[in-house]
């Protein structure tokens, strides 16, 4: 069960029991559920909410929420186009424009016998004309639709709606001369005794559902705080992949260096071994060279002889 479903079974349950500023901030809470426009949106708890800020807060706030609704989630088909129709009507009905209600009264059940239309929708939307029609004293047609309001089971309209339905059908028949008045009344009483049970019933459920959306809220918490401690998770080993990629640069670099001093120190080493004296190599004497004799008679001639500088007269 969703938390949007959680929210509108409350909600349900507080206008039951009259609590009636709790459900509407539990109404709110659907309405503003974060969803695609169009049949996605929740028109049902649209029209509950519309009714309740009628009875409780005033119509012109009413009619502002409806509006809001046709400019953010315009009706793209059969159901949410009568639902707001629904809701445009007993807002102008609310505020004494007879005539602009009707209108849209007539239009949110143009053509509904034959489109398959939810239950409960039909059931709401048949019984809103019919109480608008009784409040003109129009008494056989807010019969007709009154009728078709609890022609379902008690429990797919609401107790709460079938039951005030058989007391406006008790005030029509009465109007009108018909001896089912009495018929009626005794179901509306019938009904009426009905509902100080489910309110005792529905005030256990409010307890579970309470609990459930807590449960269910808070489970979203701790996804929420393991999807953010994944993340931090992530960003950690990514700085931690970025640090140990940047000393793995540094070794490289680092190692490039040590190479690049090695080659020069090799290079320098080199060039001194060629540039000594002791790595130059001994003159060597060919055999004719070593017998070749001196003037002063020295033989063999292993360096320069300077004799003949002696000998020479000055």
């Amino acid at each position: 069960m969703t938390v949007t479903v959680l929210h509108t079974r409350l909600a349900e349950i507080y206008h039951d029991l009259g609590q009636y500023d709790k459900s509407i901030d539990a109404y709110r809470q659907v309405v503003a559920n974060p969803r695609e426009s169009g049949i996605n949106f929740d028109y049902y708890a649209m029209l509950a909410l519309t009714q309740l800020l009628i009875e409780h807060r005033s119509a012109a706030e009413a009619l502002a929420l409806v509006q809001l609704v046709y400019r953010e989630n315009p009706p793209t088909s059969y159901y949410p186009e009568h639902l707001l129709e629904g809701a445009l009507a007993i807002c102008y009905d609310a505020l004494g424009q007879t005539a602009e209600a009707e209108t849209h009264f007539r239009k949110s059940i143009y053509n509904m016998d034959n489109v398959k239309l939810n239950d409960r929708c039909y059931s709401i939307l048949q019984f809103n004309i019919g109480k608008f029609f009784l409040k003109q004293r129009q008494y056989t047609m807010a019969a007709t639709h009154l009728q078709k309001a609890i022609r379902f089971r008690p429990d797919v309209a609401s107790i709460s709606l079938t039951n005030n339905a058989q007391y406006m059908l008790f005030q029509c028949d009465s109007a009108l001369g018909y001896r089912q008045a009495i018929g009626h009344y005794q179901l509306y009483k019938y009904y009426n005794d009905s509902l100080f049970n489910v309110a005792k019933i529905k005030q256990i459920s409010e307890l579970q559902i309470q609990y459930e959306t807590e449960k269910k809220d808070q489970s979203l918490l701790l996804q929420a705080q393991q999807i953010r401690l994944s993340e931090q998770d992530i960003l950690l080993l990514k700085r931690q992949g970025q640090l140990q990629e940047g000393k793995l640069k540094q070794a490289d670099l680092e190692m490039q260096q040590s190479l690049s001093d090695a080659r020069r120190k090799d290079q320098d080493l080199e060039l001194k071994e060629k540039t000594s004296p002791s790595s130059l190599k001994p003159r060597r004497y060919s055999r004719a060279t070593s017998k070749r004799k001196c003037s002063c008679g020295t033989f063999p001639l292993p360096e320069p002889c300077y004799s003949w500088l002696l000998s020479a007269s000055w």
